[in-house]
C-alpha cells in the first residue's frame, strides 16, 4: 500500500513539474508585460488588468524576448536591462523615464534589445540617458533623449541602430567610443550644449540622413576613427564647427549640407586619406573647409560658396588633391595655402571670389600639363581655339596655372553597359539636360550663353560611349569641330557657336551616316505615310458614306417591312370592320324597329303610368281616410264588446241609429275594395313592364358584346316614374 501511495505521489509530482515547466515555457514566448504608474493599490501581476507600477518590477519578472509596455506617465527610475527584451512606451511624449539626476537612466548589458516610444531625461551630470556597453544588436527608435549628460553612450558595441530619435538639450547628444559597424540615421540631434555626435576610436559608423543643428560646439566630431561614412546630413548653425576630424583616416564625407556654422564648416586636423565629396559647404562664418597638418586628403565635386572668409584653408597640409570643385563668391579668398606644399588643384572653378587663391610659403600644382582650372578673373586669350588660355594664370612667382581653362569645368556620369562613364566639358556656356541615347550612341545637351556672347565647348568623351570619328550637330545642322585628341580611350573635341541657346548633339560619324540615311528613310516614310493617311482619310470618308447609305437602306427596308405589315393588318381589319358594319347596319335596323316599338310601348306605359299615378294618389288619400276610420271603428268595437250588456238596454231609437251607421261603413268598405282593385291594376302594369324589360335585355346584351358599346335602358317602372317626374318639374320651371 505504501508503494502504491509513493507511486501516485511521484506521478502527481512529475505532472506538477511538467505543468510548471509548460507554464514557464509559455510565459517566455514573447509575452507582453504591462506597466502603469497609476496602479498604486495593486494587485500587480503584469497583466493589462493588473499592470506593474514600475518598470523595474516588470524587468524582474520578464523573460527573454518579452515586451514591456509602459503606459503614459512619469517613472522615476534607474533601469538595468540584462536580458533581450523590448521596452516600448505608449507615446514618446507621454511615457517619461526620469533619472531624477541620479546615475545612468537605462543601462544595457545584454544584446538584442529594443527601446522605442519613450522620453528619457535627467541623468546625473556624469552619466547617460542610455548606456550601451560591450554588446550588439541594440535598436533605439522614436525616442526623446533630453537634459542628460550624454543622450546615448555606445561603448565597445557593434551592429546597433539609432534611428528616428530626438536627441536634444543634452551636454553631448551621442557618444560612440571603441565601437564598430553601427548606424545613426534619421535622428534630430540639436541644441546640445557641447557636441551633437562624438565618435572616438571607432570605425564603420554610418551617420546618414540626420539633422544636426544648433549644437554649442561641434555638429559631428571624429577622433582617432577610421572608415566611417557621414552622408546626406543637414549639419548647420552649430556654434563652432560642422564636422571636426582629429587623427582620423579613410573617412568619407559626402552629399551633406554643411552651412551657416559659426566657425568652420569642416575641420581636418592631423587626418589623412579622407574624402570630402559632393557636399554643399555654404555661408559658414569663417572657413568652408580647414585642413591643419593633414595630408593625402581628397576634396572633390563640392560647392564651396559664400563663406564669410575663406572657401578652403590649408595650414601645414601637404599632398592633398583638390579637384572638380566650385569655389565661388567667398568673401575674402577662395583658397589660402600656408606652409602647405605639393597639393594638386585641377578642374576647379574659382568664381567671383574677392581673391581667388593665395600661397604663403607654399608651392603647389595647378595643372597636369594638359588642363588646369577656371579662374573667373583670368584675362588671357585663346587664339588657337582649344579652350585653354594662351598664357599662364599667375598666382605668385612660384605658383601658376600653365593651362588655365577658358570656361567652367563640368563633369557628368553616364551609365552604359553596366559601367559608369565620365564626360568632361569645358565651356563658357551653361550646360544643362545632358543625356545619352544608347540606341544610336548619341550625346545631347543644351548650351546657354550669357549676354549674347559667342560660345565654345571643349568636350572629352569615352570611346566606349561614342566612337571616333565624331560628328557635332547644333540645332540639327552639322558644324566643323576640331579633334584635339583621339586615342583608344577618349576623344577630345573643340567647337564654337554663336546662338544664345542651342541644342548640341555629338555622335559617331558612321552612326551619323546611318542616322542621315535613317532621316532620309524617315522623311520618305513620312511622305508616304502622309499620302497613305490622306488616302486612308478619303477611304474612311467613302467607307463612312457607304456605311451610312447601308444603314439608311437597312432603316428604309425595316420601315417598309413594318409599314407593309401594318398595311396588311389594316386591310384585314378593314375587311373585318366592313363585314361587321353590314351586320351592325342590319342589327341597327332591327334595333331601330325595336326601339320604335319600345318607344311606343314606353309612351303607352307612360300614359298608363300617369293615369295610374293619379288614381294611386286618389286611392292613397282614400286609403288614409279609411285607415283612420278603421282605427276609430276598432276602438269603438272594443268599447262595444265591453258594454254589450249596456247596449241591450239602449233604446230602440239608438239601435236604429247604429244600424244606419253600419250601412254607411259598409258602403265605405265597398269603395275601398274598388280602390284596391285599381291598385292591383298598377301591379299588373308593373309586371307587364318587367316582362318586357326581360325580353329586351338579351337583345341589348348581344348588341353590346358585338359592337362594344354600352346601352343603358330604363329597367324598372320607378325609373320611368322618376324620369316623368323630372320631366314634369322641368316643364313647370320653363
Amino acid at each position: 500500500m505504501k508503494k502504491l501511495i509513493l507511486l501516485i505521489t511521484s506521478i502527481l509530482l512529475i505532472n506538477s513539474l511538467g505543468l510548471i515547466f509548460t507554464t514557464l515555457q509559455t510565459k517566455a514566448n514573447n509575452q507582453i508585460i504591462y506597466v502603469d504608474d497609476d496602479n498604486v493599490t495593486g494587485p500587480w501581476d503584469g497583466t493589462q488588468e493588473h499592470p506593474y507600477q514600475n518598470i523595474t518590477s516588470a524587468l524582474t519578472y520578464a523573460s527573454s524576448e518579452d515586451t514591456i509596455f509602459i503606459y503614459n506617465g512619469t517613472y522615476y527610475e534607474q533601469i538595468l536591462i540584462t536580458k533581450p527584451i523590448t521596452l516600448q512606451g505608449e507615446n514618446k511624449h507621454g511615457t517619461i523615464i526620469d533619472g531624477n539626476l541620479t546615475g545612468d537612466i537605462i543601462k544595457i548589458t545584454a544584446s538584442n534589445i529594443k527601446i522605442t516610444e519613450c522620453t528619457i531625461q535627467n541623468s546625473s551630470s556624469t552619466s547617460s540617458g542610455i548606456n550601451i556597453a560591450s554588446i550588439s544588436n541594440i535598436n533605439i527608435s522614436h525616442t526623446i533623449l533630453k537634459n542628460n549628460n550624454i543622450g546615448i553612450y555606445l561603448y565597445a558595441s557593434t551592429n546597433c541602430t539609432i534611428t528616428n530619435n530626438e536627441i536634444l538639450n543634452n551636454n553631448i547628444g551621442m557618444r560612440i567610443s571603441g565601437s564598430q559597424t553601427n548606424t545613426l540615421t534619421n535622428n534630430n540631434i540639436s541644441t546640445n550644449t557641447n557636441m551633437g555626435i562624438y565618435i572616438s576610436d571607432s570605425n564603420n559608423i554610418t551617420t546618414q540622413n540626420n539633422t544636426i543643428t544648433n549644437n554649442q560646439d561641434f555638429g559631428i566630431s571624429l577622433i582617432a576613427s577610421t572608415q566611417n561614412t557621414i552622408t546626406n546630413n543637414n549639419i548647420s548653425t552649430n556654434a563652432k564647427y560642422g564636422i571636426y576630424l582629429f587623427q582620423s583616416h579613410n573617412n568619407i564625407l559626402t552629399n551633406n549640407n554643411i552651412s551657416s556654422n559659426n566657425d568652420f564648416g569642416i575641420w581636418f586636423s592631423q587626418s589623412t586619406y579622407n574624402t570630402i565629396m559632393e557636399n554643399n559647404i555654404l555661408n559658414n562664418e569663417r572657413f568652408g573647409v580647414y585642413l591643419t597638418n593633414s595630408t593625402n586628403n581628397t576634396i572633390t565635386k563640392n560647392n564651396i560658396q559664400k563663406n564669410n572668409q575663406i572657401g578652403i584653408k590649408f595650414d601645414y597640409s601637404d599632398n592633398n588633391t583638390i579637384h572638380k570643385n566650385s569655389i565661388q563668391e567667398n568673401l575674402i579668398r577662395g583658397t589660402i595655402l600656408y606652409y602647405s606644399n605639393n597639393n594638386t588643384f585641377l578642374h576647379n572653378n574659382f568664381l567671383k571670389n574677392k581673391e581667388a587663391l593665395t600661397n604663403i610659403n607654399s608651392t603647389n600644382f595647378f595643372d597636369n600639363g594638359f588642363e588646369g582650372n577656371y579662374w573667373s578673373d583670368y584675362n588671357g586669350t585663346d587664339a588657337n581655339q582649344d579652350g585653354i588660355g594662351d598664357t599662364p594664370y599667375i598666382i605668385d612667382e612660384n605658383n601658376q596655372d600653365s593651362r588655365p581653362l577658358m570656361g567652367q569645368f563640368s563633369e557628368f556620369t553616364i551609365p552604359y553597359k553596366e559601367k559608369m562613364h565620365i564626360v568632361q566639358i569645358i565651356s563658357n556656356s551653361t550646360i544643362t539636360q545632358l543625356k545619352f541615347n544608347e540606341t544610336i550612341r548619341m550625346l545631347t545637351f543644351n548650351a546657354t550663353n550669357p549676354n549674347n556672347m559667342s560660345g565654345f565647348c571643349r568636350i572629352l568623351t569615352p570611346e566606349q560611349l561614342i566612337n571616333w570619328p565624331q560628328i557635332v550637330l547644333i540645332d540639327n545642322q552639322e558644324i566643323n569641330a576640331t579633334t584635339l585628341l583621339s586615342n583608344t580611350t577618349h576623344t577630345l573635341l573643340y567647337f564654337t557657336y554663336k546662338n544664345t541657346t542651342q541644342e548640341i548633339e555629338i555622335l559617331s560619324e558612321p552612326f551619323h551616316e546611318l542616322l542621315t540615311k535613317l532621316n532620309t528613310l524617315q522623311e520618305n516614310y513620312n511622305n508616304l505615310n502622309s499620302i497613305y493617311q490622306q488616302l486612308l482619310a478619303e477611304y474612311n470618308t467613302l467607307n463612312q458614306t457607304y456605311y451610312q447609305l447601308l444603314m439608311n437602306h437597312t432603316e428604309l427596308l425595316t420601315n417598309y417591312n413594318m409599314l407593309n405589315q401594318t398595311y396588311q393588318q389594316t386591310l384585314a381589319n378593314y375587311t373585318n370592320l366592313l363585314a361587321e358594319y353590314d351586320t351592325l347596319k342590319q342589327t341597327y335596323q332591327e334595333l331601330k324597329t325595336n326601339y320604335t316599338q319600345l318607344e311606343n310601348d314606353y309612351n303607352t306605359i307612360q300614359t298608363n303610368y300617369n293615369t295610374l299615378l293619379n288614381e294611386y294618389n286618389s286611392l292613397n288619400s282614400t286609403y288614409n281616410k279609411l285607415a283612420t276610420e278603421y282605427a276609430n271603428i276598432q276602438t269603438i268595437l272594443q268599447y262595444i264588446s265591453l258594454a254589450a250588456t249596456a247596449i241591450t238596454l239602449i233604446t230602440s231609437s239608438l239601435a236604429i241609429k247604429n244600424h244606419k251607421k253600419f250601412k254607411e261603413q259598409k258602403k265605405l268598405a265597398e269603395q275601398y275594395k274598388i280602390e284596391l282593385e285599381q291598385i292591383s291594376l298598377l301591379h299588373t302594369a308593373r309586371s307587364q313592364f318587367e316582362a318586357d324589360v326581360e325580353r329586351r335585355t338579351k337583345k341589348i346584351e348581344k348588341f353590346e358584346q358585338k359592337y362594344g358599346v354600352t346601352v343603358k335602358p330604363r329597367n324598372t317602372l320607378e325609373d320611368i316614374i322618376t324620369g316623368l317626374e323630372l320631366k314634369k318639374k322641368k316643364e313647370e320651371k320653363e
